[in-house]
């Protein structure tokens, strides 16, 4: 393994992964800056202990867009360490909708590298709270999970929640808050439907994310999409 700090504002030369405790980065292109590794390696040993001590390993991957390959890679990874192992997208280029795919995936989450440079504590935070991080810039890209994947060459029009399916207990507004997530809705749009004010839907919402242990409402979605708790309306 060959490591060359080349200064503050450079990038580390990464042969093929660098390592330290229980922190892995994988760059083959050399994308991670020194600073932004430095920061990470400082936050989980400094500032969040429990973190440190939770003897699960972090891998950072660092990839472009979208490639077949890549996903080969990350199998293997994860398969190896699965049960301890928060492996972590970082993409280096645009968040475009073949970037969805790779939750398909058992990660932990996909951010790019600007917003991890610039918010690396809200995103380690939030995974080590929620074990789930997503980047905001690919919310609008959601509905693509089960498009991009499905046989079907027929779009899916509608996510219809199967109460069937879900495995933890929801009220009846928790349902129909969780179903106009699946929709798309925002708060403000939501608190129209349901006649309540947005305020209060946020309150609701929140207990709801508490209830599913989700860091955002796009991480809720993708839950629900992930476990199966859905039908599709084509």
């Amino acid at each position: 393994m060959i490591i060359e700090n080349q200064g503050k504002n450079k990038c580390i030369s990464i042969n093929q992964k660098l390592t330290h405790e229980n922190i892995i980065f994988y760059d083959s292109k050399n994308m991670l800056p020194a600073n932004l590794v430095g920061n990470i390696r400082n936050y989980i040993e400094m500032k969040s202990p429990d973190i440190k001590n939770d003897k699960k390993y972090w891998n950072f991957y660092v990839v472009d867009r979208y490639r077949e390959d890549i996903i080969q890679q990350l199998k293997t990874i994860i398969q190896n360490n699965l049960c301890h192992t928060r492996t972590v997208l970082v993409i280096s280029g645009s968040l475009d909708k073949n970037i969805i795919k790779y939750l398909y995936l058992p990660i932990k989450g996909i951010v790019s590298l600007t917003y991890l440079t610039n918010e690396y504590k809200t995103v380690l935070s939030s995974l080590e709270k929620y074990e789930m991080f997503l980047d905001h810039d690919l919310q609008k890209e959601l509905i693509s999970v089960i498009n991009i994947n499905t046989p079907s060459s027929i779009p899916v029009k509608k996510f219809i929640l199967n109460k069937n399916k879900i495995t933890i207990n929801l009220s009846e507004r928790e349902y129909q808050l969780l179903q106009f997530l699946l929709d798309g809705y925002n708060v403000s749009e939501i608190a129209n439907k349901m006649s309540f004010s947005q305020s209060t839907i946020s309150q609701n919402l929140g207990d709801l994310l508490k209830k599913m242990k989700a860091s955002s409402r796009t991480a809720a979605a993708v839950e629900v999409i992930r476990n199966g708790w859905i039908y599709t309306c084509r």
